[in-house]
């Protein structure tokens, strides 16, 4: 009886070592420093478990083992309950310190930027491309011959439709900015508050807008200002740009500009523009009809709007590339300027 009772006892000695190793190897995982040495970018997708995002951290060798932080989450199921986003781990971290940054749900901003003078396709096409955005829409996005991003008609009017937009066309109506986000937002969300802070700046510049301008309502001036953003990136011109073509409507002459000729191509836009395109039946063709495009062409900024409300006065008709780079213009008043000018871009471009 003796011996059996010096057996069990060391059997508890045993166990109970055991147990203080076990325990001390367990606060040794939870205390050690991730292995980086500079901010880690962590993104938990949706759906994600614990157990996932330890295995992920020890397979690129970030921490010792799984072992022991699985045991330990097992011992506190409410370290389970991680929240999807993206963090920024810095330098020092602990597992477990992680684990309740990951638990706490404090997730860095997405951010995605929409750009002046980009086309709807292009914008959703940014949108759909980052990871932290839903497409609750199903959205069809198709390619121009040239390879850029376009958006189908019928896909612009159901789109709109499912957002609210009265217009019933999506172009023109997302305002470019940066726009910050939660992980797993939905893109309805995003397009929703960009195309409420669009009409939040538009009406505000309507009410502004400088007398008799020649636009029946605001969405001309949507329209007009997503032209003006298409043909110059020059601050300084954009008002100068708008003159011209606020005078072209005074006077019932066409616009004659290249962005809208683009647009009316469609998927079949390989880059360049001929002589039929110019002379093509499409309702965007301002070589053609004598009045604005129907619908605007472009994501039109704060800018180009403004400019198209307060154009610059004067007698300015025309104008031309320099050809020089930069994406300057040379304005001209009267057509003989024009086609000087016109012609001295075609010599500087290699033309005879």
């Amino acid at each position: 009886m003796r011996r059996l009772g010096i057996a069990l006892m060391a059997l508890v000695i045993a166990g109970g070592a055991a147990a203080v190793f076990a325990w001390q190897q367990l606060g040794l995982a939870m205390i050690a420093p991730l292995d980086i040495d500079e901010p880690l970018e962590l993104r938990v997708q949706g759906g994600a478990n614990v157990n996932s995002v330890i295995e992920g951290l020890a397979s690129d060798r970030l921490i010792s083992g799984a072992f022991w932080p699985r045991a330990y989450v097992r011992m506190n199921p409410e370290m389970a309950q991680i929240k999807a986003g993206t963090y920024t781990i810095a330098p020092g971290t602990n597992l477990g310190e992680l684990l309740g940054i990951l638990v706490s749900g404090q997730a860095d901003l997405d951010r995605v930027t929409l750009i002046e003078g980009w086309t709807a396709a292009q914008a959703l096409e940014a949108l759909l491309a980052h990871p932290g955005v839903v497409d609750d829409l199903d959205v069809s996005l198709q390619r121009r011959t040239d390879g850029v991003a376009y958006l189908p008609l019928a896909e612009q009017r159901r789109l709109s439709s499912a957002l609210d937009i009265d217009a019933g066309f999506l172009e023109g109506w997302l305002f470019p900015d940066t726009y910050r986000f939660v992980d797993g937002t939905a893109l309805s969300t995003l397009l929703t508050l960009a195309h409420e802070r669009m009409q939040q700046q538009l009406e505000r510049i309507w009410v502004s807008r400088a007398d008799d301008l020649p636009l029946a309502d605001p969405y001309a001036l949507l329209t007009l200002a997503s032209i003006v953003e298409k043909e110059t990136g020059i601050e300084s011109e954009r008002s100068t740009i708008a003159g011209v073509f606020i005078r072209r409507l005074q006077k019932q002459m066409r616009l004659q500009t290249d962005p809208t000729v683009i647009y009316g191509i469609g998927i079949d836009y390989d880059g360049d523009i001929r002589r039929k395109d110019l002379n093509g039946d499409t309702a965007y063709n301002t070589y053609v009809i004598d009045a604005l495009p129907p619908t605007p062409i472009a994501l039109p900024g704060l800018a180009s709007l403004v400019a198209v409300s307060q154009p610059k006065d004067g007698t300015v008709l025309f104008f031309v590339a320099t050809g020089a780079g930069a994406g300057r213009h040379i304005f001209s008043t009267t057509n003989a300027e024009h086609e000087q000018a016109v012609a001295a871009f075609l010599k500087r471009a290699g033309h005879r």
